[in-house]
């Protein structure tokens, strides 16, 4: 198995960049790790990348309670597989959202759990043969569509 390890001298502040390759080592029988050096990081990216993992992190908690996968209550693997390739696919448009609040600057103004919560309750209704109708969007949605250059729903 395969990761990118982070690991600060203490000295100098420096952050090292590894990938670690895990293995089974049959001497001593036990799991041990091979690391090949990447690169260094400045302490700027490295805060940067430790404050997107802790949003991730939290935002998957959020998407626990949100999509009710604290108790997963499926009868099959099959189900089990469908509801974490669903919170995997929101996962990955967290991570767009956060970028695009970073670089539209939308973080002065309100968190991501404040933006999903305004977004959260459009109601959209389709009935079979006929195309999504979305109800009314408020001044303050449309302008975070705005902000975030997504065409307005409507």
């Amino acid at each position: 198995m395969t990761a990118i390890v982070y690991q600060v001298n203490k000295k100098t502040g420096i952050t090292y960049v590894y990938e670690s390759v895990s293995y089974w080592d049959k001497e001593k029988k036990q799991s041990r790790a091979r690391r090949k050096l990447i690169g260094k990081l400045d302490p700027i990216e490295a805060l940067e990348i430790y404050r997107n993992k802790d949003i991730v992190e939290k935002e998957f908690g959020n998407l626990n309670d949100r999509l009710n996968f604290s108790r997963p209550g499926v009868s099959s693997d099959q189900y089990l597989n469908a509801k974490q390739f669903v919170e995997f696919v929101a996962l990955i448009y967290l991570s767009y959202i956060k970028k695009q609040m970073q670089e539209k600057k939308l973080f002065k103004k309100m968190t991501i759990q404040e933006l999903l919560d305004e977004i959260d309750i459009i109601e959209c209704f389709q009935q079979e043969g006929n195309k999504l109708r979305v109800g009314e969007i408020t001044k303050k949605q449309a302008d975070i569509f705005e902000a975030m250059e997504i065409k307005d729903p409507t």
